[in-house]
């Protein structure tokens, strides 16, 4: 279940889900140094990652905003997305530490965007941060 968000969070997250593209761009380029497994990715292989990245960000931003947590088809992306790593010979250590690189680039963009706003960070710890984990 996604979390009920207050009228500023709600704008605040509305401003970053518009501005995605920095954020898949962060997200992109941290996983891609993270690991050799993803560094030596021939630039069609991680043209899929980006796109991975792209959907799962777009996904968070549906979720919180959308109040409902990921169907069935955005599961089985993932899953695809998945699978298509491991079959490229990403071992599953270097897939799971992107997927925790990518979840920490996500929230620390959120955490940014709301530094200057006692509300919003009040509410990306008490209402976002455990969907976020849970994601």
């Amino acid at each position: 279940m996604a979390p009920e968000l207050g009228a500023t969070l709600r704008a605040n997250i509305e401003r970053l889900a518009s501005d995605s593209d920095r954020i898949v761009e962060r997200v992109y380029s941290a996983v891609t140094v993270s690991d050799e497994a993803y560094r030596t990715l021939p630039a069609a292989h991680r043209d899929d990652v980006r796109a991975h990245v792209a959907f799962s960000v777009g996904l968070w931003f549906k979720t919180l905003l959308g109040g409902r947590a990921p169907g069935p088809e955005d599961r089985d992306l993932l899953e695809a997305y998945g699978r298509r790593r491991v079959h490229l010979g990403v071992p599953l250590t270097a897939l799971l530490a992107a997927i925790r690189i990518g979840s920490l680039e996500l929230w620390q963009a959120m955490v940014e965007s709301g530094v200057e706003d006692r509300e919003v960070l009040t509410g990306l710890l008490i209402t976002v941060c455990p969907s976020l984990l849970g994601f």
